[in-house]
């Protein structure tokens, strides 16, 4: 009894395993099938580079065109071919090029990230997704006084965006409020920074901070306001501020050189000598002044008799 039941149970498990590979197999054929129903693919592009379409891809039909499904599966018209050209529409217009073999969507923006498809009449017979990638240095550092972007991007094709806001260590630097046009600043900012005018087609919100300061310097975050907030891509970028390069500044003064032996030996002789010579000369003025003084008292005497005799002699004379 206990080989016949490891026996059934050992055909159960087989039979279990058998069906699994089975639904497996199955799963397998029937994406294959969809894939051969319809074809795709995956592209790359960097932002602001170039994205390949195949431009092989045949239509009978009158109506042939190239859409991208948007979020919520809208779909959004690229181009159609009218005549044998693609005429793009306005959105796309000077960014879509037609070659002998391929369709080429120029100066890729984030909003361009989605799915395309090549519908020929109602059916779908390509459909290709583009992913777009952002290269963007988060860590900027610039001289005072010049001018600097800092990067953000959010998908905004086909959503409505209520208002879209900059802050610096988490306090106001610039915001947006779409319904009006109104502007805000943040202390500081007010004439300095600003939005890119295309922000709404490309997704690109991106700041421009002129004459940067020292007080500029900080960590610079995003946000969009659409059904709900959201970040912007880089989450966060640090700006840093190093003084103007052209800016003049006092070059340092070199001590002065140290005199020698000599040089001192002489210095100390010629004030010894000058102070000799001052006093000297202090001496000879005064000299020459006393020498004055006793001149102007030794003068020639006053006229007159000057004594007792010769006031005799004279008084004599006077009676004779």
């Amino acid at each position: 009894m206990r080989r016949g039941g490891a026996a059934v149970h050992s055909a159960e498990l087989s039979m279990g395993l058998m069906g699994l590979l089975t639904s497996l197999l199955a799963l397998v054929s029937f994406g294959t099938a969809g894939d051969q129903h319809t074809p795709g693919g995956h592209v790359t592009a960097v932002l602001g580079d170039s994205v390949k379409f195949p431009g092989t891809v045949n239509c009978s039909l009158e109506k042939f065109e190239l859409i991208r499904r948007l979020k919520d599966d809208r779909p959004l018209t690229v181009a159609t071919l009218v005549g044998g050209d693609w005429e793009p529409e306005e959105e796309y217009r000077g960014r879509f090029q037609r070659s002998a073999s391929d369709i080429l969507l120029t100066r890729v923006n984030y909003n361009d990230d989605g799915v395309y498809e090549f519908t020929c009449g109602s059916d779908v017979v390509l459909h290709i997704t583009l992913q777009v990638f952002i290269i963007s240095n988060n860590n900027i550092s610039e001289s005072q006084g010049a001018t600097v972007k800092l990067s953000c991007y959010s998908f905004t094709a086909g959503q409505p965006v209520k208002s879209v806001w900059w802050e610096r260590n988490n306090k106001p630097v610039f915001k947006l409020n779409t319904s009006n046009g109104n502007i805000t600043y943040g202390m500081g900012f007010d004439g300095r920074v600003s939005l890119a005018s295309d922000w709404k087609p490309t997704g690109d919100f991106s700041l421009t901070l002129e004459r940067v300061q020292p007080e500029d310097r900080g960590d610079y975050s995003c946000f969009v306001q659409k059904e709900k907030k959201e970040r912007g891509i880089p989450a966060v970028t640090r700006l840093k501020v190093h003084p103007s390069q052209n800016t003049t500044s006092t070059p340092p003064t070199a001590p002065p050189p140290q005199d020698t032996e000599e040089v001192r030996l002489w210095k100390t002789s010629f004030i010894v000598t000058l102070i000799l010579l001052i006093l000297i000369s202090a001496a000879v003025f005064r000299w020459w002044i006393l020498s004055r003084r006793s001149d102007s008292s030794s003068g020639p005497p006053a006229a007159g008799p000057s004594t007792a005799v010769e006031m005799g002699l004279l008084n004599g004379s006077r009676g004779a």
